[in-house]
């Protein structure tokens, strides 16, 4: 069994939905406070970018209506390491708000331009195609999807 972010693409798996959830823009404090201040996605154009992205690709950013294929100082796969250069007031970063939602409550990162969401993300379970589950996967697999919320 495996957990899957993102839409499943296998057909030969059986794929249980848990939930949806959107990623966040983020930046310090210090760092909205010393930048020029942001009021659309097009803004976003003129700061300093980390974002997560495998070597070489492409990155575009879905906010809202907009599309923006942003040019990051920054291209990381790792959460950890996207969020500290936010932190650090050094970077506007995106972030999956399970990763960030301390942050935010303690007001050391602040959401950037919510009224321009990023798209919705699936998560799910995705396990091989079986009639017969081993009774405690049946019963973890069931408390997952009760109980992960996002």
């Amino acid at each position: 069994m495996a957990l899957r972010i993102g839409e499943p693409e296998s057909l030969s798996a059986t794929i249980k939905k848990i939930t949806n959830y959107r990623h966040k823009l983020v930046a310090s404090k210090n760092y909205l406070k010393k930048n020029e201040k942001i009021k659309t996605p097009v803004d976003l154009m003129d700061h300093s970018l980390a974002a997560w992205n495998p070597k070489g690709k492409a990155i575009v950013w879905q906010l809202g209506e907009e599309s923006l294929e942003i040019m990051p100082k920054v291209r990381s796969n790792d959460y950890s390491h996207m969020k500290y250069l936010a932190l650090g007031s050094n970077y506007i970063t995106e972030l999956p708000p399970f990763f960030c939602a301390e942050e935010l409550a303690r007001g050391s990162l602040i959401e950037i331009l919510p009224e321009f969401p990023f798209p919705e993300l699936q998560v799910s379970f995705v396990f091989p195609t079986t009639r017969n589950f081993s009774r405690i996967t049946r019963v973890f697999l069931d408390f997952a999807v009760a109980n992960l919320k996002l």
